[in-house]
């Protein structure tokens, strides 16, 4: 199995992103939740202004990204791809697959995740945010459409 490098992964991750945003609205000044969520320790943490609450306590998260409407963060543990409320509780694993770069769908329904493809090289793949047992779908690259996961 080949591994893509941080570069290779972060390239993605913004491609990933730009599939869900049109072009006026990656110009936009966009909409913030009133919480602003951060990883410190390798725990996941949100304030609004000078209060703080830890939402996470047991390390290794990452990458908190908040859905458009706020009531949900997805992130990483372990590398893989995860979600949770915005207090912390019903935290839930959407993938079981090594993820980054992963981008909310402007419906909040969806989220973009780059991870390994059929061929071994970059992919990109959506899925789910709210089914339960969702399987992820490829969306990069076209030929691995149909092909059997990594």
């Amino acid at each position: 199995m080949k591994v893509l490098g941080s570069t290779a992964l972060a390239v993605l991750g913004m491609a990933a992103g730009a599939l869900f945003a049109p072009a006026a609205a990656q110009a936009a000044t966009p909409t913030l939740p009133s919480l602003v969520a951060y990883v410190r320790g390798g725990d996941v943490y949100v304030s609004k202004g000078a209060a703080e609450t830890r939402l996470t306590k047991d390390g290794g998260y990452s990458r908190p990204r908040w859905s458009r409407n706020g009531k949900l963060l997805a992130y990483l543990k372990g590398g893989q791809l995860w979600t949770m409320k915005a207090d912390g509780t019903a935290k839930r694993r959407l993938t079981t697959r090594a993820a980054s770069g992963a981008s909310w769908s402007p419906d909040g329904k969806t989220l973009a995740f780059a991870s390994l493809s059929c061929t071994g090289g970059p992919g990109v793949y959506r899925i789910s945010a709210t089914a339960a047992d969702a399987q992820p779908e490829v969306l990069f690259p076209a030929d691995c459409r149909g092909e059997a996961l990594p």
